[in-house]
C-alpha cells in the first residue's frame, strides 16, 4: 500500500557553507528512502523560520496527501514549528524524523518535540535510518494512508444483526464518527429479490467455477443452485452500491431458504470480505485486516482453547475464502454439518485455515477499541468433530491472560483472522484514530 506523503525538513536558515551541505544532503537522503519505501513525495519543501513555515503551511492546503514527515534535521527554534504546527490541522498523521549523526539534529529534534508535547500536538517519533527505524516509517504510512482510506469507503448492513447476537450490533453513529466510513442500510429482502432475477445460466456458471476448484462436491444439484443464485444476488448488490465489504444477517431468513455460505466465500476470494450474522464491526475490521495485508480474511466464531499447548481453536459454518486452503482439492463441498447433523440446506466448504503467522482482531461495537494478538496457524492433528470452517492458533501470548484479557474488555464472540502479522500497523492505526488498542 503505497502512500502520498508530504515531506518537510526543518533546520536553520541557509546561508552556513558546512550546514547548507549537511542539511541538503540529509533532506536528499531522507526523500529517496521515503520513496524506496513506496512513498509517492507529493511535496519536498524547506522550513527554517516562522515566515518560511507559515508558506510551506499555505501549500499544505493546497495539496492531497496521506501524511506528513518532518525531518528534523538541525535546531531550527521554537518558533518555527509553532508557527508550522499551528497552521496545520491536528488529524493530520504526522512524523517527526531525525538522524543520529546530523550536525545538531538530535538538539534541533528535542526541541521540536517538547515543543510539539507542550502544545498537546501528537506524532510519531521515529529516530534514525536503520532497518527498524525505515520499517516503522513503513508501517506508519500504511496505517496512515489507511486511515484516510477508510473515509471513501461503503459498508453494507444487509440486514442487523439475528437476534440475540447483541454483541454483533454496531453502534453505527460512532463507527462513522470514529473511521469515517460509510455505511450502506439494505434489507435481506432485497437479497431475495435478486435471487429471484438469478436464472440458470448464471447459477450454472458459478457452480462450474466451484467444481474447478474443489475435489469433490457431495450437495445435490438444487442445493448448489440455490446456492449459486444467493452468490450471484450479493455480487449484484455489492456492485450496485459499490461496497468495499458486507455484514450479511444470515440466519434466520436466508439459511431458511439456503445457507449464503458459498457466496460470502466468492466475494472474499474477489477481494470484498463479507462478515457472518450481520456482524459490522465484524464486517469493518475484516477490511482493515485486508487492506494492510492483501490477504483474504475470515470471521470465526472463538470456539474453544487448549491452555496446556496454548492453542485457540476457531469455529465457522463453512465460509472460508479459497485462498486460505492449504490443498483445495482435498476437498469435499458438503451440506452445512455440525457433529455429523445435517443443519440446513445449501454448500459450505469444510476446511482449515493453512499454517502461517496470522493476525487475529476485532472492533468492539462502537469502534472506540480494537483487540489485537498473533500466533501461527498450525495445522490439526485430525478433522474437526463439528465440520465446518475450523483453525487452531498457537497464540504468541499467554494463552489464560489472553482470554482472561478478552473477558475484561469485552471483546465479542467473533475474531477476524488474516495471514500475516500486522499488530504494529494496527498499533499505528489505533494511534492515528484515537482507538484505545488491546494488544495482546
Amino acid at each position: 500500500m503505497s502512500g502520498k506523503v508530504a515531506f518537510v525538513a526543518i533546520s536553520v536558515p541557509p546561508g552556513w557553507d558546512l550546514i547548507d551541505k549537511s542539511v541538503e544532503e540529509g533532506r536528499e537522503t531522507s526523500v529517496t528512502l521515503l520513496k524506496k519505501l513506496g512513498a509517492e513525495v507529493v511535496l519536498d519543501e524547506f522550513v527554517y523560520d516562522a515566515e518560511s513555515a507559515k508558506n510551506v503551511a499555505f501549500k499544505l492546503k493546497q495539496i492531497d496527501f496521506d501524511l506528513l514527515v518532518l525531518n528534523v534535521l538541525m535546531w531550527p527554534g521554537g518558533d518555527t514549528i509553532l508557527s508550522f504546527i499551528q497552521e496545520v490541522p491536528s488529524n493530520i498523521p504526522l512524523v517527526l524524523w531525525t538522524f543520529l549523526t546530523g550536525i545538531f539534529a538530535l538538539t534541533g529534534y528535542y526541541e521540536v518535540t517538547s515543543d510539539l508535547v507542550a502544545v498537546r500536538r501528537g506524532f510519531k517519533p521515529i529516530i534514525g535510518r536503520s532497518k527498524e527505524a525505515l520499517e516503522e516509517m513503513k508501517n506508519y504510512m500504511k496505517a496512515a494512508t489507511l486511515a484516510k482510506r477508510l473515509k471513501t469507503m461503503k459498508i453494507g448492513q444487509i440486514g442487523y444483526a439475528p437476534p440475540a447476537f447483541i454483541d454483533a450490533t454496531g453502534s453505527e453513529r460512532e463507527l462513522r464518527e470514529k473511521l469515517g466510513i460509510s455505511i450502506a442500510h439494505l434489507d435481506v429482502s432485497e437479497v431475495f429479490r435478486e435471487i429471484d432475477k438469478v436464472d440458470e445460466r448464471s447459477a450454472e456458471a458459478v457452480i462450474s467455477e466451484f467444481k474447478k476448484k474443489v475435489g469433490k462436491i457431495n450437495v445435490s444439484n438444487e442445493d448448489l443452485v440455490k446456492s449459486a443464485k444467493i452468490s450471484v444476488a450479493l455480487d449484484k448488490i455489492v456492485k450496485k452500491y459499490k461496497l468495499s465489504a458486507y455484514a450479511l444477517r444470515c440466519q434466520p431468513e436466508l439459511k431458511d431458504y439456503c445457507h449464503p455460505c458459498l457466496g460470502v466465500i466468492r466475494l472474499s476470494d474477489m477481494g470484498i470480505p463479507g462478515a457472518c450474522e450481520g456482524d459490522l464491526p465484524a464486517a469493518v475490521t475484516m477490511v482493515i485486516l485486508q487492506e494492510l495485508t492483501g490477504n483474504p480474511v475470515a470471521v470465526f466464531d472463538i470456539y474453544s482453547a487448549d491452555i496446556d499447548k496454548g492453542l485457540l481453536a476457531l469455529y465457522h459454518c463453512g465460509q472460508l475464502p479459497t485462498k486460505m486452503a492449504e490443498n483445495l482439492t482435498g476437498i469435499t463441498v458438503t451440506r452445512p454439518t455440525f457433529y455429523g447433523i445435517v443443519t440446513g440446506i445449501g454448500a459450505v466448504l469444510p476446511f482449515p485455515a493453512k499454517p502461517g503467522r496470522v493476525t487475529l482482531a476485532k472492533l468492539d461495537t462502537d469502534g472506540s477499541r480494537l483487540f489485537v494478538t498473533t500466533g501461527n496457524v498450525v495445522k490439526p492433528i485430525s478433522d474437526y468433530p463439528a465440520g465446518g470452517a475450523y483453525t487452531e492458533v498457537k497464540l504468541d501470548h499467554d494463552i489464560t491472560e489472553t482470554l482472561r484479557t478478552m473477558a475484561i474488555k469485552g471483546v465479542g464472540h467473533h475474531l477476524c483472522l488474516v495471514h500475516g502479522d500486522i499488530k504494529l500497523e494496527l498499533e499505528d492505526l489505533c494511534e492515528i484514530l484515537k482507538i484505545e488498542p488491546i494488544m495482546c
